[in-house]
């Protein structure tokens, strides 16, 4: 009891920075309502729907999400509207605009957990309270992650399933049934590319920190994983059968590879290190994002020197710290996004570990990078 009230005052300092963000940068948000039946009315005559229709318009990827998401509330099938990400978060949008008049009520829960997982990776892989709470202030006050509060967009919802189960991952408890439900629960909210990538990176350092591959428990970590996104289905089970959502993962990952790959490999890496990047549709010009941080290369840079320079001098083995791992994570994640077309919403889940690591390095704590949980105190 008395570790779990050590939290307390960190906690209502992000939440109170997090309300203060929400009310002073994104009023809109907060206050936004929907027009329903004039928001579906123009989704059917969108650039979504393949057929042809009269009065074509074109609507932003929030009002596509929220639109669709109003549909699957009202029994629609997911696999015919918005086919091309899974259904679970647009769900959760649709459910929230038909009780509140709103979907922001998830986009900001989801907002608010991301920032207490970030909180909760300094306290537990870096043993540092002040390193959570710094690296939560600093998600919090990124640009990218206001652009992901501001729209309902699916990469937030995605994000936070992943962080959990990273989490989870570092921390050390055996892959089973949570990790499964967080995996099929990041599936079925975007299309589960990043998923696939989370967790093979996180098989690959469970197995190399205990020295063995626990096939047992990984098989039940993708069963749980594959019945969550199978789940989330349930309309097109029930109009179109059983193997529909199987064969509908086949055309969505058609859609991707002809929708996302991108012309320039190692866009994304570039993207992330100074901001530029070209355009994958119409004239292909060069454009500065104006939700892109000097923070990034910055941390990036610092961590990885860091982790070099301690990998010469302690060997491989560093590699079975959580600390360790949960710094090199964000560097191979960054470089399985360079397949993909640049946008610097894919970032999101490189952030609290890069900001955690860098505030730990910064702020003195003694050798984080080669401390286990079980040799350190949480330190304020």
């Amino acid at each position: 009891m008395q570790q779990i009230r050590a939290h307390i005052p960190f906690l209502i300092l992000l939440s109170a920075a997090y309300l203060a963000v929400l009310l002073l940068s994104l009023p809109a948000a907060v206050f936004y309502r929907i027009d329903a039946p004039s928001l579906t009315e123009r989704y059917l005559r969108s650039q979504d729907i393949t057929h042809d229709v009269s009065g074509r318009t074109f609507l932003s990827d929030s009002e596509i999400h929220i639109a669709a998401g109003l549909l699957y509330a009202g029994g629609a099938d997911p696999a015919v509207f918005n086919f091309q990400h899974t259904p679970l978060a647009k769900y959760l949008y649709g459910i929230s605009s038909r009780i509140s008049g709103s979907p922001y009520p998830v986009q900001f829960t989801f907002g608010l957990t991301f920032i207490a997982l970030t909180y909760f990776l300094g306290v537990t892989i870096f043993h540092s309270r002040t390193t959570g709470t710094v690296a939560g202030l600093l998600v919090l006050t990124d640009p990218v992650f206001s652009h992901l509060l501001g729209e309902i967009l699916l990469d937030l919802p995605q994000a936070t399933f992943l962080l959990a189960f990273v989490l989870l991952v570092l921390h050390g408890t055996r892959f089973g049934l949570v990790h499964g439900i967080l995996l099929g629960c990041a599936a079925a909210s975007k299309f589960w590319t990043p998923v696939a990538v989370t967790a093979v990176l996180a098989v690959a350092y469970d197995a190399y920190r205990t020295s063995r591959f626990d096939w047992r428990n990984y098989i039940v970590t993708a069963a749980a994983a594959g019945a969550v996104l199978y789940a989330s289905y349930f309309r097109t089970i029930l109009e179109s059968g059983g193997i529909t959502p199987i064969l509908l993962q086949a055309k969505i990952f058609k859609y991707w590879l002809h929708h996302s790959i991108s012309a320039l490999p190692g866009a994304n890496v570039f993207l992330f290190l100074t901001g530029f990047s070209a355009q994958w549709w119409g004239e292909k010009a060069i454009g500065f994002s104006p939700h892109w941080s000097l923070l990034w290369p910055i941390s990036l840079a610092g961590v990885l020197t860091a982790v070099i320079l301690r990998l010469l001098r302690s060997g491989v083995r560093l590699l079975k710290e959580p600390p360790a791992a949960a710094l090199i994570f964000p560097v191979l994640y960054l470089l399985s996004l360079s397949v993909q077309a640049p946008f610097v919403r894919y970032f999101l889940l490189l952030l609290p570990f890069l900001y955690a690591g860098m505030t730990a390095l910064i702020i003195g704590i003694p050798d984080p990078l080669l401390s286990s949980g079980k040799e350190k105190q949480v330190r304020r």
